[in-house]
């Protein structure tokens, strides 16, 4: 058996402050980093972080928090399935099915039916049927 690493409470703060910081480089790596630690104590930071940040850290937030598995999440994530960039959108749904919670089903279907109809009206669109 893989024993999973460990991760300390101070680098959890350090990177924590690197998701809130001007450095974005850092801001960037930092829900990546998170996510690895699989640690539920940081889902309110990454949940915070798909509410008026850059596309990049919300996306980074989500998949983090499909990393993660909390539950809590789940709530949070389902109203970015309507987001206006498909990439927040598609990282949304794999978070969700990772998280697996049933609370998500109606908004992972209706995510599927619009990309469907989005996919269907764009072949339409560009001659593909």
């Amino acid at each position: 058996m893989i024993a999973m690493p460990t991760y300390s409470d101070k680098y959890i703060e350090k990177w924590i402050g690197y998701l809130n910081s001007i450095d974005r480089d850092m801001n960037r790596l930092a829900p990546e980093k998170l996510g690895r630690t699989k640690n539920p104590v940081v889902v309110p930071e990454l949940i915070k972080s798909l509410q008026n940040r850059p596309d990049d850290i919300r996306i980074g937030a989500a998949r983090a928090l499909g990393e993660i598995g909390d539950p809590a999440a789940v709530r949070h994530l389902i109203p970015l399935l309507k987001d206006e960039n498909p990439l927040v959108a598609s990282t949304a749904a794999d978070s969700l099915g990772a998280i697996g919670d049933p609370a998500a089903t109606k908004g992972l279907v209706e995510f599927l039916r619009d990309f469907k109809s989005a996919h269907n009206r764009h072949r339409q669109t560009h001659g593909f049927d």
